[in-house]
């Protein structure tokens, strides 16, 4: 950091942020005199570093009221993938005076074309070469666990079968035998030197001057690292997506893969129960069955749902034959849980729906899905849509799940039906691997018909990634200095 200068670094949780000052930051502040003696450290508290006349921020994405109301030249948000959904949108406004404004974003990856691996892939994306020694090939230390493709991996088995050596017994992988790094192009063994071997990074795309980006995974430690515990650490993932996302350092999501009943149950936290009222919470709702979701975010990021319900009476205030207004269900719900950013599908009843989202403006979204967008999720606060590619959405939706970051009520009595709906209609879901009109393949999850909460719990998923510091800016003229444009 330039003196004179404020950085902010993020992290998902607050807990992690006090970990991360204390082990890390601290002890590098404690070691350095040219901090300590010639800069001065004046300020010295976990979210708050002074070092000179400059300021270091720590914060958590989940369990903070609202961001930092500072200015900043450097954003760096780590582990991005499991940070609060937009986060670089929420701090990225306070780098707009800065001449720097740089922003780094680094995180282990975990779904495709998403997070980290979409800023990745729209990057120069550097990658760590070695020139082997023997024939002067450069190459990206790779690996990959399947023994078809060993011929394209830098980590080989130097003797005896594959079949041999890497053995499941009782659910767990045995990895034995002589592993070694291997060139790709001459398959002669290479031994780590320094001063022998040349390694770089070069970039894939270096006209791309933008964005630039780094791939990273365990082989490019392979000074110290032996060639066989890395191939027995990622067979010690009981998940496969967890071995490809940190040992290999790739985006991956299984094929085939539902949301089951078991992974919904598992979710459950018996502390809890169904709400009828909440504050800050998050909407998503669905035209077709009238289906309704909504929850919060817990201070460890997980998604908890507070309530759902099947809405029996209108969505939306309609305006009886006498001229009586008659309030929608949906505006109750907003008032009863003081709904701070809701996602209601479009279809059906649009004109209702646009004005229901003109009553709340600013807390209101209509969704629609467009299938060949690129992006994600494209929000447009002009009219109050957001624009949506359904299968990323959905990746991201039923990743939740997967990856154990939902806190549901248990079923009761009271509850039991509809409860039984959500899980049914979550459990239709399924990912499965399709081929682009271009030749690519990519996974797809296929939503067939009925499912209409699953829809509800997408469109509440959606709720939780808008910006809701932006939103009070632009609904609310006068806050922070921002004005309604006329």
């Amino acid at each position: 950091m330039h003196q004179g200068t404020q950085g902010i670094y993020t992290f998902p949780t607050s807990s992690e942020v006090g970990q991360f000052v204390k082990t890390r930051v601290d002890p590098v502040i404690e070691d350095c005199n040219k901090i300590k003696e010639d800069l001065g450290f004046n300020v010295d508290s976990v979210k708050i570093k002074q070092i000179g006349k400059s300021f270091a921020h720590f914060r958590g994405t989940f369990g903070e009221r609202e961001t930092i109301a500072v200015p900043s030249d450097y954003n760096t948000h780590d582990e991005i993938d499991f940070s609060k959904p937009n986060i670089q949108n929420l701090y990225r406004s306070r780098m707009e005076h800065s001449e720097y404004a740089w922003e780094v974003c680094l995180s282990t990856p975990t779904i495709p074309l998403n997070g980290i691996d979409e800023m990745f892939g729209i990057s120069d994306q550097h990658f760590w070469h070695i020139k082997c020694s023997h024939c002067n090939h450069w190459q990206v230390l790779t690996w990959w666990p399947e023994e078809d493709r060993q011929k394209q991996s830098n980590i080989r088995l130097l003797n005896g079968k594959w079949k041999d050596h890497v053995k499941l017994k009782a659910g767990k992988y045995s990895v034995t035998g002589e592993w070694g790094y291997v060139c790709q192009k001459c398959d002669r063994k290479i031994n780590y030197d320094p001063f022998l071997i040349p390694m770089q990074w070069i970039s894939k795309f270096p006209e791309r001057t933008e964005r630039r980006g780094y791939a990273l995974n365990a082989l490019i430690a392979w000074g110290y690292k032996e060639p066989k515990a890395i191939v027995s650490s990622f067979f010690d993932y009981r998940e496969i997506d967890k071995a490809y996302n940190r040992i290999l350092g790739l985006a991956y999501t299984t094929p085939g893969k539902k949301v089951a009943r078991a992974d919904i149950l598992r979710s459950i936290n018996n502390k809890l129960k169904m709400e009828d009222r909440g504050i800050n919470c998050f909407m998503g709702a669905d035209q077709a069955l009238s289906l309704v979701v909504i929850g919060n975010y817990t201070e460890k990021g997980k998604a908890r749902i507070t309530y759902f319900e099947r809405i029996k009476k209108n969505l939306f205030d309609q305006i009886d034959s006498k001229g009586k207004l008659i309030r929608g269900r949906l505006t109750d719900l907003m008032e009863q849980f003081n709904v701070q950013a809701a996602v209601v599908d479009a279809q059906l009843n649009t004109e209702s729906a646009y004005q229901f989202a003109n009553n709340f403006a600013g807390r209101v979204w209509l969704a629609f899905y467009a299938d060949r967008q690129v992006d994600k999720i494209n929000w447009k606060n002009e009219n109050w849509t957001v624009v949506v590619n359904r299968n990323r959405a959905f990746e991201t939706a039923m990743q939740f799940w997967m990856d154990r970051r939902v806190e549901i009520f248990p079923e009761d009595d009271y509850n039991f039906e509809l409860y039984e709906m959500f899980i049914e209609h979550l459990s239709m879901l399924t990912k499965v691997i399709v081929e682009t009109e271009d030749g690519r393949k990519m996974t797809k999850w296929l939503t067939p018909k009925g499912c209409d909460f699953a829809h509800a719990w997408n469109y509440f998923c959606m709720a939780l990634e808008a910006d809701v510091n932006t939103i009070r800016r632009v609904a609310m003229p006068g806050i922070s200095g921002f004005k309604m444009k006329t």
